[in-house]
């Protein structure tokens, strides 16, 4: 994974790094990462940040996320698991889908999961960045103005 010189995400502000502190470090980012939605707002609440702050309707960011999965790994067929886990999203939104069914992106679900996507990011970076890393008071708002209008 990574070896000694090699570059550490984790240590990129520092000349020198513990390869495997960096490799414990990433292993648990990956299990974060890959867990899932679930895993995701357990890791955002143990630093006290609510995702669903910061969503509409955190069902139907879950159903995207979860339907990103199954067009990734699932050759974009639904499963029990995407039924079961978005049944109330789909019921809601009289969505009528079998099993095995192929799963279908239109121009404005595509549209609105950028949107949805975006918005949620941005705002989760800035609560996290907040309240894990501490900066000179007015550079993240100076460097999200960048960002948001360049």
């Amino acid at each position: 994974m990574f070896s000694e010189g090699a570059a550490c995400p984790f240590y990129a502000h520092t000349a020198t790094h513990n390869p495997r502190s960096c490799q414990l470090k990433w292993r648990r980012t990956e299990k974060i990462i890959r867990g899932g939605f679930q895993e995701w707002k357990k890791f955002f609440r143990k630093h006290n940040i609510e995702i669903e702050s910061h969503v509409p309707d955190d069902r139907e960011f879950r159903e995207r996320i979860e339907r990103r999965n199954m067009i990734v790994h699932n050759k974009a067929l639904t499963n029990a698991k995407y039924m079961d886990r978005n049944k109330e999203w789909l019921d809601q939104q009289q969505i009528d889908i079998k099993v095995g069914a192929p799963l279908r992106i239109g121009e404005e679900y595509l549209n609105r999961s950028i949107c949805l996507f975006y918005a949620a990011g941005w705002q989760l970076i800035d609560e996290s960045w907040s309240k894990l890393v501490n900066v000179e008071p007015g550079f993240r708002e100076a460097l999200f103005q960048h960002n948001a209008y360049t």
